[in-house]
C-alpha cells in the first residue's frame, strides 16, 4: 500500500494559546522565534528587521500586518527616525542596563506619532498588530513600544452600474 508522500508537517508544536499568555522576553530572537509561532501561515504579517544607534548598533525588529498600516508612515516616522536621528543625537547604547530608559528615550523624542503606547505581553502585542499598530521590539528589552499607525482601505458607498 502506498502513503501519501507530499503531506506538510504541522509547523507550530507548542500551543500557541499558552504563548500568547507569557511575557516578551528580553532576547530579541527567542521574541522573533515566538512571533514566528504566533503568526504561523498568516502571509500578511511583516517582521522586519533593523539595527540602530551608534556602534555598536542594537537590533529591533517591527512587526505588522500589510494591508492594515500605513506604510509611509512606518517608513517616515518610525524607521526614518531610528535608523537616522537617533545616531545623530550620539545615543550609545553599550549599556544593556540603561535599556529601559533608551524605551522611553525613544517613546517621548524620536518618535514623531501622536498614538505611542508600551507592551509587555504577546498577547497584548497579538491585539494591537491585528488593530493595525505597529510593534517595536528592542533586542536587550522585555517591554515593547506600539505605534498607532492604522490606516485600512475601505470601501466606498456607491450606487452600482446595474442598478441605475
Amino acid at each position: 500500500m502506498r502513503y501519501i508522500s507530499g503531506k506538510k508537517k504541522r509547523e507550530p508544536e507548542k500551543d500557541t494559546h499558552v504563548l500568547s499568555k507569557e511575557p516578551l522576553s528580553a532576547d530579541l530572537e527567542q521574541n522573533i522565534e515566538s512571533l514566528k509561532l504566533l503568526l504561523y501561515g498568516c502571509s500578511d504579517a511583516v517582521l522586519k528587521q533593523f539595527r540602530f544607534g551608534l556602534e555598536p548598533q542594537t537590533k529591533g525588529v517591527m512587526v505588522y500586518f500589510d494591508g492594515l498600516v500605513n506604510k509611509s508612515i512606518v517608513e517616515l516616522s518610525i524607521l526614518k527616525p531610528l535608523l537616522i536621528d537617533l545616531p545623530k543625537l550620539g545615543i550609545c547604547i553599550e549599556d544593556r542596563k540603561n535599556i529601559d530608559s533608551l524605551l522611553e528615550t525613544i517613546k517621548e523624542s524620536i518618535l514623531t506619532l501622536a498614538e505611542v503606547d508600551t507592551l509587555s505581553t504577546f498577547d497584548e502585542l497579538c491585539v494591537r498588530v491585528s488593530s493595525g499598530d505597529t510593534v517595536i521590539l528592542i533586542d536587550g528589552c522585555d517591554k515593547a513600544l506600539v505605534a498607532g499607525t492604522r490606516c485600512w482601505e475601505g470601501r466606498g458607498v456607491e450606487v452600482p452600474d446595474n442598478e441605475t
